[in-house]
């Protein structure tokens, strides 16, 4: 049992110590996880389990629900109570500014500038920097630690610049005077953007090779991270697309409908499988 558990803490980034069971008569056991220790040991008294800082952070982090916490904190008294947790939850949401997206949009967001100011101040301390360098590189990208906004709807460009109109407009102002005052030094930002803004913040004037739109962000494109994985994956969802489309033209030239069966798609899927791919057409 306790390599199922390793593995399932593993596959979410953290490294496990011991686990703490109780017998059917009443005991906690501790189980190490170390290759160097296999001996379990009998809790004299119930092992620490934290702040409810600790478990509202573990709740938020593996998208508990606080039922199942609830139910978790009746087999184990020494956690921390249900309405603690929710009052903790309520302290620290009150103190942080959630904004309500235009119009009727499903999502909210945060202010960027104090999101900056907030996260590179930590980072700072965190890393012992005593003096605030002149210059800090700032990266935004989709899938990256701190969200400041998010929104229920489609990824479409005309959608995403309506809903997130007030964070484009609060970007490009970081943009245009890329500054912050940090533990009273100003420190100019060198602000760049990965390659899932692509479609969002880089155009050509050449209607042949840019983009569909306008940016919505006016940014120099040496500032804007290019991820060859990001983009060899675009290209081949393309070409894949393309193949398709082709082997079902192929298939209706062919007669297909005057009721003969299908001849170029079975192909091409046979084809892909044959790489060991799972892939299916659905007619």
């Amino acid at each position: 049992m306790s390599s199922t558990v390793e593995t399932c803490v593993t596959s979410h980034g953290l490294t496990p110590m011991t686990l703490t069971a109780k017998t059917s008569d009443g005991k906690l056991l501790s189980i190490p996880f170390s290759e160097s220790s296999a001996t379990i040991t009998e809790l004299t008294q119930p092992a620490p389990t934290g702040s409810r800082a600790k478990a509202l952070f573990l709740l938020d982090r593996f998208a508990v629900s606080d039922e199942f916490y609830h139910e978790l904190a009746q087999i184990f008294p020494e956690m921390p109570r249900l309405y603690q947790i929710k009052g903790l939850r309520k302290d620290m949401n009150s103190e942080i500014e959630i904004f309500s997206l235009p119009q009727s949009y499903v999502g909210r967001y945060m202010k960027v500038k104090n999101i900056v100011e907030k996260t590179l101040g930590e980072t700072l301390e965190k890393l012992g920097v005593q003096a605030s360098p002149p210059t800090v590189t700032i990266k935004f990208s989709g899938d990256e630690n701190h969200t400041f906004a998010s929104v229920k709807g489609p990824e479409e460009y005309e959608f995403l610049k309506a809903c997130f109109e007030p964070v484009w407009r609060e970007l490009q102002e970081l943009i245009e005077y890329p500054f912050l005052c940090i533990n009273g030094t100003q420190i100019q930002l060198d602000i760049v953007f990965g390659s899932d803004y692509k479609n969002y913040t880089f155009s050509r004037p050449d209607k042949h090779l840019g983009s569909r739109h306008p940016p919505l962000l006016q940014l120099e494109p040496s500032h804007y991270v290019l991820d060859e994985l990001h983009l060899l994956l675009r290209v081949s969802d393309v070409l894949v697309r393309n193949v398709i489309h082709l082997a079902d033209h192929l298939d209706q030239q062919s007669g297909l409908r005057a009721g003969r069966a299908r001849h170029y798609i079975p192909c091409l899927e046979k084809l892909v499988q044959s790489c060991g791919v799972p892939f299916k057409i659905s007619p």
